[in-house]
């Protein structure tokens, strides 16, 4: 109750914070801030949209400001009395250098007439040059996905284990610098999505539909707090041109099966209507192979499985964005996504005496998925507001649903050496999941002092239904397994707000700070078939959590930057992962939930310093209540893998990013990393755990110029033996993809070939152990794989388009 009261007398601290800054804000009456405006056109008095506006400070000669024309070629900047002279280029056009200025109120510049560049085709060229394959800006490292040739034929979670210092574990569990359980968003929305799920998601979009992946370390107060290994964000391509604009990309991939990638988007802009869509499809089987091996009780259990997966997946959008005047504008858009097929899984193992090798029995068990189905759809409406003077304001309502359904037929037999049967049984599994959300966020943005201030507000439910039925099979009958069948109904509600300041404590030192306070309610409610719809158990989570972030930049020179940045943040628990009931996934192991599981926090401070294309990035994380699913014994033959709060985790981690340009058709993108874990966990009272290891990787990308316009790309990812989850320590791995590209009819098609995981070096092997028990898991995928495709871009590229603006709902946890 006394730790209540404290956040209570938080709470309301902030809120009398927020309304004094407010009031501050509105009664201000600073006369610094000048409204210097421009229009910019062409020779025809046409409007040129999207030219670069350069400020340049008359006192030292350098560029303090950036700006960029809107559709209708016009430009708004606000600054202080000042001196100036203005720096504006268009591609194709000569660039235009104004006198100086004097900028002492207000002031409206006559029309700024740009000349025809007089060689034009060289303008044109040096225009549309590629932009490089990682940047850092803003806090964020990104990956720009469209600037790279093995992209082609690829979906968003193939790519994704390319961005620097991203990592995703053979379960699909996705981290960043060694921390697992980052926040994956798309276009700065939640997916709402367990890690199956939301690779399952991943896997369905084409990553020509990709824009660049956005990697943030340590996100600000603005961002939601849930994620402790950080925030990747997937932006998807907009084209926002003039007049009708698309791309048309199909393909073909060989691996275990063929397979056909195909894809198509589309937008038409006039004037104020931008409307835009995508529709994508992947068709062909999908092959896993793995194995475990595993020693309990003076038993050996060696069991090899083929998994292949039948299902088809489509994707697709739509959406509008119209700009009501120069200060206000609304969208929406519609998005949905389908799996459906079937597929199977055909599992051995042999179970012998430990100490002898003899052989005891051999189980063949068998998962024959015969229905599997599943359809997301997301809505979207949206309102902003900017007008000159800085002030900002936004509004987001996101409604989106989840249904999934699965009916698995599990037929397990037993056989002796002899070959002879020595038990059959059978189950017949249904799942079902239906997920409802809403959301609402806002945010507000406006100058104060010499800084911005930033607030926001968001609230978000859930709502989650999940159905398991296990059926037991006799002969041509079945009985349902009323112990054995559950429905675990979910509820989340989170209600969130942050305040953030910006603040320029010198010409050369920054300082970022804000408080987030998030308030969750959840519910989870088991009804079982044994108890004919009563309620079985109730588990519920009531809590309050500030998360502040602080971040210290140092401006060295134009070149040379250094940071200095602190935050904390959240990792909730699935609602699966609550749900405490068995899961049987063949003879010998199952799923399990944990109804006590409690969330964990993460800390985390980073020292980040910038030279021209070298970066270096050194953090320290500590992590409390750690959690984790770990395999534990299940009576003498059966294993049960379960989640649960195990102690603490921490980690320092050296990153380096470097890009080089070695000649100029040949250029290097190197991520390094190495970093050190220590878990200090313990399953029970008498299995204690105190493991250290340093691990690291390495990701190189080189693109080259070859002769005959022909563009290669040599794509190669290094992992070395690590420290997993809880006990895991897995083994080294690797890829090395190749891929060759060539435009024709000016570019505006291309076609190319790659090849995929050459030297089939993406495989997963980690062992575990303690007293009287030893496991390993192994296996690998359908990375290794050669694959054909070709892109057409379709209508008028040549007009740029105005300039993005951010979603107002930033962030939200993909666990669900």
């Amino acid at each position: 109750m006394t730790k209540m009261n404290t956040w209570q007398k938080c709470c309301r601290l902030l809120l009398v914070v927020f309304i004094m800054m407010w009031t501050k804000s509105a009664l201000a009456q600073n006369p610094a801030p000048f409204a210097l405006r421009g229009l910019v056109m062409d020779q025809k008095n046409q409007p040129l949209p999207g030219a670069s506006v350069s400020l340049i400070d008359m006192r030292n000669g350098k560029i303090f400001q950036k700006a960029v024309t809107d559709r209708e070629g016009r430009f708004s900047v606000v600054l202080g009395k000042m001196t100036l002279r203005l720096l504006i280029s268009y591609v194709g056009f000569n660039v235009y250098e104004s006198d100086t200025i004097l900028v002492s109120g207000n002031l409206n510049l006559d029309p700024i007439v740009l000349r025809d560049g007089k060689d034009l085709s060289e303008v044109s060229v040096k225009g549309q040059r590629t932009p490089p394959l990682i940047q850092a800006t803003g806090g964020k490292i990104i990956y720009n996905v469209a600037a790279g040739i093995n992209a082609q034929g690829s979906n968003v979670l193939e790519v994704l284990r390319k961005a620097p210092g991203v990592v995703v574990s053979s379960d699909n569990v996705i981290g960043i610098a060694g921390r697992e359980g980052a926040l994956v968003l798309l276009n700065g929305k939640q997916t709402y999505m367990q890690p199956a799920e939301l690779a399952d998601l991943l896997k369905s979009l084409p990553a020509t539909n990709v824009k660049s992946i956005e990697v943030l370390n340590n996100p600000s107060a603005q961002y939601d707090a849930a994620g402790s290994g950080g925030i990747i964000n997937i932006v998807l391509k907009k084209n926002e041109n003039e007049g009708w604009n698309g791309t048309f990309s199909t393909g073909l991939g060989y691996g275990f099966s063929l397979k056909n990638n195909s894809a198509l988007s589309f937008n038409y802009r006039q004037k104020k209507l931008n409307v835009f869509g995508n529709y994508s499809h992947n068709v062909g089987n999908f092959g896993l192979r793995y194995g475990m091996d595993r020693d309990e009780s003076g038993t050996a259990y060696r069991g090899w499985s083929k998994d292949t997966d039948k299902r088809q997946s489509i994707a697709s959008g739509l959406g509008l964005d119209y700009q009501l005047n120069d200060r206000h504008s609304i969208g929406g858009q519609l998005t949905g996504n389908f799996l459906f097929g079937g597929g199977s899984i055909y599992t051995n193992t042999a179970i012998s005496d430990l100490t002898t090798g003899l052989l005891k029995n051999t189980l063949f068990s068998e998962s024959d998925y015969y229905h599997q189905s599943s359809k997301r759809y997301n809505t979207n409406l949206n309102y902003r507001y900017e007008d000159t003077l800085g002030t900002r304001f936004q509004l987001d309502l996101d409604y989106g649903t989840f249904r999934s359904g699965t009916g698995n037929l599990q037929p397990n037999t037993y056989y002796l050496p002899d070959g002879s049967v020595a038990e059959r049984n059978s189950n017949r599994i249904l799942t079902g999941r239906d997920i409802d959300l809403y959301a609402f966020s806002g945010g507000y943005e406006q100058k104060l002092g010499a800084g911005k201030l930033s607030l926001g507000l968001k609230y978000s439910s859930v709502i989650s239904g999940n159905l398991f039925d296990l059926y037991r099979l006799t002969g041509d009958s079945e009985e349902l397994d009323q112990a054995g069948s559950n429905d675990f109904n979910f509820k989340e509600r989170i209600f969130s707000s942050y305040v953030q300041y910006e603040h320029q404590l010198g010409n050369n030192l920054s300082l970022q700070a804000g408080m987030r306070l998030e308030q969750t309610n959840a519910t989870g409610t088991l009804i079982t078939a044994q108890n004919q719809g009563q309620q079985n158990g109730e588990i519920k989570r009531n809590y309050l959590n500030g998360f502040p972030s602080i971040a210290l930049e140092l401006k060295i020179d134009e070149e040379q930057r250094l940071s200095l940045i602190y935050g904390r943040r959240i990792d909730r628990p699935a609602y699966q992962d609550l749900n405490p009931f068995d899961q049987p996934l063949d003879g010998i192991s199952s799923l399990k939930g944990n109804a006590y599981l409690l969330p964990q926090k993460t800390q985390r401070i980073s020292l980040q310093y910038q030279l021209k294309k070298t970066i270096f990035d050194l953090s320290f994380s500590r992590i409390g209540d750690y959690f984790a699913q770990i395999t534990d014994t299940l009576g003498a033959d059966k294993v049960v893998m379960q989640p649960r709060n195990l102690g603490t985790q921490q980690q320092v981690a050296l990153n380096l990013i470097q890009q080089i340009r070695l000649i100029d058709a040949w250029e290097l993108s190197i991520n390094a990393l190495m970093y050190y874990k220590h878990n200090e966990i313990a399953f029970d009272d008498n299995r204690h755990f105190n493991l250290k290891r340093v691990a690291g990787s390495l990701n190189v990308q080189q693109t080259i110029r070859l002769p005959w316009q022909i563009k290669a790309e040599l794509a190669t990812v290094f992992n070395t033996k690590r420290l997993g989850g809880a006990n895991d320590i897995s083994r080294h791995n690797s890829q090395v993809d190749i891929g060759f590209q060539r435009g024709f009819m000016n570019d505006q098609a291309k076609v190319g070939l790659s090849f995929t995981d050459v030297f089939l070096g993406n495989t997963w092997d980690a062992t575990s152990y303690y007293s009287g028990y030893y496991i390993r898991n192994y296996g690998y995928v359908e990375s290794r794989q050669v694959k054909l495709n070709f892109s057409y871009n379709l209508g008028n590229a040549k007009i740029k388009a105005p300039k993005d603006k951010e979603s107002g709902l930033k962030s939200e946890t993909d666990r669900l």
